[in-house]
């Protein structure tokens, strides 16, 4: 929920400098002036004024918001999965990714010095990265006013950015709705779709001039909603956006009963929520007005809003269908990676990492890499044979069969193969393909006693399109980062801070986390089938007292969660110091744990693996690692 608000402010503060009419060219070369303060919610554009989120400085950059830039330079800009900005010229194209300080400008990775992020739910950008892609001049007078000169890209949207669609063009059509997640409403005049998530679960609306934002989600339900509930659901998120709550009521006499409030956000706009249950799932309706001075302004919106039904009548050639389920499928597509593909409509999309799950152990991915000269599709789908050698014990896996297969034209190596997790058996498709000098590994995995699982795989692969042109244009070289790695290979990794040092095998993968590090004496790692976990603690008590404390905590645990049992508990060395090993067993899994206490403190090297992976190559990995542990101060 937070997330979803969180991108409907988003929208609305991109929209909000919209609200002034467009902003015409100074000249007919195009040529713009933008001028504005640090610190100031005033800005123009060639000479006009529009209202802004104050910029600011951080580590030496001058952040502004990203709908001045799109405004100012009609520039397009796309924004994905609350993270991925793009913005796109005739002749450039800038990436962004919140939180990080590098930018791909035309393909090249570029410093920007301070990392773009939502501040109050306003995207805010580093500016210099910008003049200098797109050529403009940037100078700051003597009162400290910043003045950007360039000119606006002639093919760009001039809409600030948002590049929405309009959809008002159908004629006869009164009303919208979304045939799959089952809502409708009146069709307003100079309706413009904004933005719609991948899976329709929502999607927003302005007008042309940009002066309210109206938003539909839709989230399905496990459990019945009372009135209550969705009250509390408004309340909660509002909430969580600082936003203050001025009006709230439960309307039961309405023709389709809702809980209403209005809220008053940080940048004083006025917005109307209403939520619906129905159909086993819950249903917000969003309006935000731009204009609006007092909450009681928003009564006037009431007709729009009442209109407003959880339910779709196909039948109703009057009612536009926004759904993009098609046939029960549903199409996603990665521009970045040229990579489109049709997914059941029910399943979770994300395409900006090419996964895509459904119930269960369902789920579709990609792997895109670059492919060593020579090699062929055969040759890499050999490798996974090794792979299933190495990390399952043999009564725990076997291969179904190995073919040939075609992918969007593109001939391929086709592999099947069985294996047991615990009490459950997986299937797993590998689809190996080598196209202009990069690899394509295709994965589906599902259970073993679905008897539909043939049939969905290769519904799955016919409906995949590789662009593979555009994947070239893109990238460069892309690692492999599932290649086959040597498990005899390790890396040393120590730390002064801690005072210890461990050998750690090349195939294990650090998880990550904001405290997991050496010198934070905390780290983990994941192999397949199991993790190794170092921790270091301050401790005021001895090796015996330690081993005692464990010794309780592990009795309890089997006592109440009947999860695993002390098999085995004895006296060891770790680092040349006395030190206690136990072993534990589960349902399915094995633990081994040392621990040893040195200079007021106690560290504990942990290894965690199910008995379907115990095999001579995991075992060696995790003895190496412990054995390997050494006190360097």
């Amino acid at each position: 929920m937070s997330k979803k608000l969180g991108l409907w402010w988003i929208c609305l503060a991109l929209m909000v400098t919209m609200i002034v009419p467009s902003v015409a060219a100074a000249d007919g070369n195009n040529s713009v002036e933008l001028r504005f303060k640090v610190g100031s919610v005033i800005a123009s554009i060639n000479g006009q004024r529009t209202s802004i989120a104050k910029p600011y400085r951080e580590k030496g950059a001058t952040m502004v918001p990203l709908s001045l830039i799109t405004k100012a330079f009609h520039v397009d800009f796309s924004f994905e999965n609350n993270t991925k900005i793009t913005l796109t010229s005739t002749d450039h194209t800038i990436q962004f990714v919140i939180g990080s300080t590098k930018a791909t400008v035309d393909g090249r990775t570029v410093e920007t010095g301070a990392a773009p992020k939502l501040v109050g739910g306003v995207v805010m950008v580093p500016l210099r990265v910008v003049t200098d892609t797109l050529g403009a001049t940037l100078r700051v007078e003597e009162d400290k006013t910043i003045v950007v000169t360039g000119r606006a890209d002639q093919t760009g949207a001039d809409d600030g950015g948002s590049n929405p669609s309009g959809i008002n063009s159908d004629a006869g059509k009164t009303m919208i709705g979304d045939s799959y997640n089952g809502w409708s409403m009146r069709y307003p005049t100079g309706l413009v779709k904004h933005y719609q998530s991948e899976n329709d679960g929502y999607i927003t609306f302005t007008d042309e001039k940009g002066t309210y934002l109206l938003a539909v989600y839709v989230e399905p339900q496990s459990d019945a909603l009372t009135n209550e509930d969705v009250l509390s659901k408004l309340a909660d998120s509002a909430a969580q956006d600082g936003s203050l709550v001025v009006d709230k009521k439960i309307v039961d006499s309405a023709a389709i009963p809702y809980v209403q409030i209005i809220t008053k956000g940080e940048d004083a706009i006025f917005s109307a929520i209403r939520g619906y249950y129905a159909n086993d799932a819950y249903y917000e309706l969003y309006y935000s007005d731009g204009l609006a001075k007092n909450y009681k302004d928003l009564a006037k919106h009431n007709d729009l809003l009442n209109s407003f039904r959880p339910s779709f009548d196909s039948k109703n050639a009057k009612l536009k269908d926004l759904s993009t389920v098609v046939g029960g499928m549903r199409k996603a597509e990665n521009k970045d990676y040229g990579v489109t593909v049709s997914v059941p409509a029910e399943w979770s999309i994300d395409a900006a990492n090419l996964m895509f799950v459904g119930s269960g152990s369902t789920q579709l991915t990609f792997d895109i890499s670059s492919a060593a000269a020579g090699l062929t599709a055969e040759q890499w789908a050999n490798q996974m044979d090794q792979y299933f050698k190495d990390v399952f014990l043999p009564e725990y896996w076997k291969q179904l069969g190995t073919s040939s297969i075609q992918v969007d034209g593109h001939a391929g190596a086709l592999k099947k193969y069985q294996y047991t997790v615990g009490d459950e058996s997986f299937v797993q498709y590998e689809v190996f393909l080598i196209v202009n000098g990069y690899k394509y590994l295709i994965e589906f995995d599902d259970a073993a006693n679905n008897p539909n699982t043939e049939t969905l795989f290769r519904d799955l692969i016919n409906n995949v399109k590789l662009n593979n042109k555009q994947l070239v244009d893109n990238f460069g070289f892309l690692e492999d980062y599932r290649a086959y790695v040597d498990r005899t290979k390790r890396t040393l990794k120590t730390s002064k801070k801690s005072g210890i040092s461990i050998s750690i095998p090349d195939y294990w993968t650090l998880s990550t986390g904001d405290s997991s590090s050496l010198d934070n004496g905390k780290m983990q790692y994941q192999f397949p089938g199991g993790s190794f976990d170092l921790a270091v603690n301050p401790s005021e008590g001895t090796l015996e007292d330690e081993v005692a404390s464990y010794l309780y905590v592990y009795n309890q645990q089997q006592v109440i969660y009947h999860n695993y049992k002390v098999t085995s508990h004895e006296a060891t060395t770790l680092a040349g110091q006395p030190a206690h090993k136990f072993i534990l067993d589960g349902k399915n899994i094995h633990y081994e744990q040392v621990v040893m206490v040195k200079n007021g403190k106690v560290y504990s090297l942990l290894s965690t693996m199910t008995n379907a992976n115990r095999t001579d190559v995991n075992v060696k990995a995790v003895q190496d690692a412990v054995q390997s542990f050494k006190l360097t101060k």
